[in-house]
């Protein structure tokens, strides 16, 4: 049985979180409404996370100088190798410390889906040209856990992730994504059925937001258990 109190305490921080959302919806300039939604989910995940693991906003790069698209919220482990560059929560994140990386959106379009998937691609393991770890992993055969990606968003203009999916122009990969979106619900990709699987919900905004955040999160601190230890060596020698 989950904890009545922190589930409380929870909806509660949420419900307040789409309240403001809601009150600077009348401001015109994207880039800074947008700003402002995705600075009122920050402390929520934050009261979720163990404080060796920070939060920013920028892109993510490998020790080969590619780059990542850019990502609104990103969560790195702050045991690892810490932000090249980083003012006001803006900054460039090594991949070796990135464990989730999160879209927001105002209003999520099929342009917003494409955004997300792109993101991920890049991340993916399996993408020839994408980001890669330094260091060896620890798990079976030297593998590790690369960053999960997702997107939040306050609206929707679009309905059917699926049918936004056909439209990407996939790579022969689709990446395992999260959507939370508030009208629909709560939606993962999933490589056996080759299509986004809504979660089982009331369809309740906050209620969704709860439970994607929970699954979202999960295991980050097994994920960053595979990565391989601290070493600035191999970025600056080898």
């Amino acid at each position: 049985m989950p904890s009545e109190f922190l589930t409380k305490i929870l909806h509660n921080k949420i419900k307040q979180a789409y309240e403001n959302a809601d009150s600077v919806s009348d401001i015109s300039h994207n880039t800074v409404k947008g700003t402002f939604r995705e600075g009122f989910l920050v402390p929520i995940i934050q009261s979720l996370l163990p404080p060796h693991f920070g939060i920013g906003s920028g892109q993510i790069v490998d020790k080969w100088d590619r780059f990542s698209p850019q990502a609104d919220i990103i969560i790195y482990d702050k045991r690892k190798i810490p932000p090249i560059i980083e003012q006001n929560g803006l900054g460039v994140y090594f991949i070796d410390s990135v464990h989730r990386a999160i879209e927001v959106k105002s209003d999520l379009d099929t342009q917003g889906v494409h955004q997300t998937l792109n993101l991920a691609w890049a991340l993916h393991p399996k993408n020839k040209d994408g980001l890669k770890t330094a260091k060896p992993g620890k798990l079976k055969g030297k593998k590790t856990n690369y960053p999960l990606v997702s997107c939040f968003s306050y609206n929707q203009s679009v309905m059917d992730l699926n049918k936004a999916l056909s439209k990407w122009g996939s790579k022969g990969i689709i990446p395992s994504t999260m959507f939370c979106l508030p009208k629909t619900g709560f939606y993962n990709y999933v490589q056996s059925t080759g299509k986004f699987v809504k979660f089982p919900s009331n369809n309740d905004r906050v209620e969704n937001t709860a439970l994607y955040l929970t699954i979202f999160l999960n295991c980050i601190e097994e994920e960053a258990a595979s990565r391989g230890d601290y070493s600035l060596f191999e970025w600056m020698l080898s």
